[in-house]
């Protein structure tokens, strides 16, 4: 069965986009023929075979396809003056000599149309048509009939003036896309160009990496917005459909002034912010948010470098990696927890995450280590237990005992033997214990639970230490399904309780996968 996943790359531009705008290259066919011909063209070569992503989005065909259409437009022009005899631009060289001799011979030579203006492009006022006659043919074309020379004036050349900047980097999508709701249309970041399904999310994107909370630009004219109503207002203009709506929760009026009134129920203090319409329960608050967040978006936008802390400049939560920081940063946004599992009733913001602790809830463990035999419930488990425990080396050393240890992690965990500091306490006699393992170990004796029976005698004990010792000492039978050793640690014999050794051709052709799936998409770990 196919897993749909919430988000996804596109393999083109490597942006995180919605499901919405991507399509599958495996699935469709034909597109990735059409992509793969195209790519080409261009002298690009892509394979999607790959454990990759195999998604493209909307934006990169539509680009692409720009692209191509522009190659094969200068192919046709120069294969159109590869016709024409060279000579024939000599003799009209020879003879324009002044302006009057110039005028004369665009005026015989040349038949001239204007269309009409570009419209919202105050630069480019006209087009000109211009069909060039080779003066060697002049008496020819003169001779033909007037349904014949009208015949010909259709096959003419268009020269424009040279495309603006505005129009260069307007995105490539299509102006006939139709929007429903505001939850349709895509926000796009003035500073890096990444869009997001809400103008909450936004808002907390551009805080977080460039310090602005009005980055706002529009996916249609490219324009940038320092107000967040006169924006909503602007793009109006472009999608009539959302004149009337409310861009938070899409809902439909009749009038202007139902409109604002219900815009008012989503503030519930006269503080907001005008860049991005957020409340504050006090005007320090507000001047606070402004000094640091509101920005001119036209004027700063292109001098804000991104910002790569990982404190959240929300709420200044500390994360561990950028990953994790901008899942927490979605707490911050108009975002809900909608994907739910049945079974404990946590919720998700992305289905990938919701498939991803629904195994917790399977007893099966398909993922198993090529060493110690040890099976676990997802591959990320697997992974990280083979790079823990069996690849990376004792490369950090506890400066009290001498004790090396793989992680700085394990390190910290053992440091604690070295302390007097007892974080866990006990709530039934308020022991204290160095970890947490002991204090659960210990809170069995009080609530009585024992987990472990020993299958030769009805006795039953709270701890797996107690029952193995109980199992070897009583009935010679050692419980151990691993065992380490100073070489690494390995599966026992169940039978015959010795070392079951792997073999070392294929756990090195398995470390090198476990090596290549860990390092997709960030820096290879260091062994």
């Amino acid at each position: 069965m196919e897993t749909v996943l919430s988000d996804s790359y596109c393999r083109l531009c490597a942006d995180l986009k919605p499901v919405s705008v991507l399509t599958n290259m495996v699935i469709n066919t034909e597109i990735c023929r059409e992509v793969k011909h195209k790519l080409t063209r261009l002298d690009l070569h892509v394979n999607f075979n790959t454990k990759l992503p195999k998604t493209v989005c909307s934006e990169c065909i539509n680009s692409l396809e720009h692209a191509y259409d522009f190659v094969k437009s200068i192919e046709l022009a120069q294969e159109a003056f590869e016709d024409y005899d060279s000579s024939v631009f000599d003799d009209i060289k020879d003879e324009v000599s002044d302006d009057d001799s110039m005028d004369k011979s665009i005026n015989d030579d040349l038949s001239i149309k204007t269309e009409d203006s570009i419209p919202n492009e105050s630069e480019v006022d006209q087009e000109l048509l211009v069909e060039y006659v080779p003066k060697s043919k002049a008496k020819e074309k003169n001779s033909k009939s007037k349904p014949e020379k009208r015949a010909l004036q259709t096959k003419t050349t268009t020269l424009r003036k040279p495309v603006t900047s505005r129009q260069k980097n307007k995105p490539k999508i299509s102006a006939n896309v139709e929007l429903d709701t505001w939850q349709d249309y895509n926000w796009l970041c003035a500073v890096c160009d990444k869009y997001f399904p809400s103008p909450s999310e936004l808002r907390v994107h551009s805080m977080q990496f460039h310090y602005t909370c009005n980055a706002y630009r529009c996916f249609d004219c490219r324009e940038p917005g320092m107000c967040m109503n006169s924006f909503v207002t602007h793009i109006s203009r472009h999608r009539p459909v959302l004149t009337l709506m409310c861009y938070k929760c899409s809902q439909k009026f009749e009038t202007v002034k139902e409109l604002r009134a219900h815009k008012a129920t989503h503030f519930d203090t006269k503080y907001i912010c005008r860049g991005c319409n957020t409340t504050f329960p006090n005007e320090e608050e507000l001047d606070d948010h402004m000094r640091t967040f509101y920005k001119d978006v036209e004027a700063n936008a292109s001098m804000v470098s991104e910002n790569n802390s990982l404190t959240c400049v929300i709420c200044r939560k500390s994360k561990k990696s950028r990953i994790t920081l901008i899942q927490h940063l979605l707490i911050h946004t108009d975002r809900k927890r909608t994907h739910v599992c049945e079974t404990c009733g946590n919720s998700f913001y992305h289905k990938i995450d919701l498939i991803q602790h629904q195994k917790i809830h399977i007893d099966e463990r398909p993922y198993k280590c090529e060493i110690c035999h040890y099976s676990f419930k997802m591959e990320s488990n697997l992974k990280k237990h083979a790079i823990n425990i069996h690849f990376r080396t004792k490369q950090i050393t506890c400066k009290e005992c001498g004790k090396r240890f793989r992680s700085a992690k394990d390190l910290a965990a053992h440091s604690a033997v070295h302390s007097d500091v007892k974080p866990y306490k006990c709530t039934f006699c308020e022991k204290d214990f160095r970890f947490n393992y002991l204090l659960q170990r210990h809170i069995r004796i009080h609530t009585g639970i024992k987990p472990y029976a020993c299958a030769h005698c009805p006795l039953k004990f709270s701890n797996w230490p107690n029952f193995n010792k109980h199992s070897k000492t009583v009935h010679g039978v050692d419980n151990s399904k691993r065992k380490r050793t100073a070489k690494d640690l390995y599966a026992l014999d169940p039978d015959t309780n010795e070392f079951i050794y792997p073999d070392q051709e294929k756990v090195n052709e398995w470390r090198k996968q476990i090596l290549v799936d860990m390092g997709r998409g960030r820096p290879r770990k260091k062994l």
